[in-house]
């Protein structure tokens, strides 16, 4: 279909138009609100993607206790506005401005940034059953078996596949 990951759509006289990549950041606020580094990061990522001509949105998931449901409700979100990638960023997480480009920049469906748990000792977002943890030969990225949602990027593929998957 026009659109979905193919940034083309056709104009009203009938060539194709080419149209900026569409990004969703999606955050789920259970309490409402979003701390103070996260407030600033996504700031200045929107600042940089007008910049660069993305179509770079956000929405906000607030008051809903179970993480599931608010990123449920992302997924679903994504599809219908036609978006051609979704990043979770969790309200609690803070992040380099360019950051989102980055993982936009990988080519893959699914790629993530990991962060510390909330404990003393340190600890990260992350698992893997191999040690030492290998890197993907094409990408050079880590191959993770688990990682946490709080700073992921999935293709629209990817959604479409979860969703499917589900329904």
């Amino acid at each position: 279909r026009p659109g979905a990951n193919g940034h083309d759509r056709t104009g009203p006289a009938g060539p194709p138009t080419l149209r900026p990549r569409m990004v969703l950041i999606g955050t789920p606020a259970k309490n409402g609100t979003t701390e103070c580094r996260y407030t600033y990061a996504y700031g200045q990522s929107m600042l940089m993607a007008g910049k660069v001509g993305m179509d770079l949105r956000g929405l906000f998931i607030p008051y809903d206790s179970f993480i599931q449901h608010a990123r449920n409700r992302l997924l679903k979100e994504m599809l219908q506005q036609d978006c051609d990638d979704l990043i979770f960023a969790d309200a609690d997480n803070d992040w380099e401005p360019e950051w989102p480009f980055v993982l936009l920049g990988h080519p893959v469906d699914c790629v993530g940034g990991t962060y510390p748990l909330k404990q003393d000792a340190e600890a990260y977002e992350l698992r893997s059953i191999s040690n030492p943890v290998k890197r993907c030969p094409k990408t050079n990225l880590l191959i993770m078996d688990g990682l946490g949602a709080g700073f992921l990027r999935l293709s629209r593929k990817a959604v479409q596949t979860l969703w499917d998957a589900a329904t």
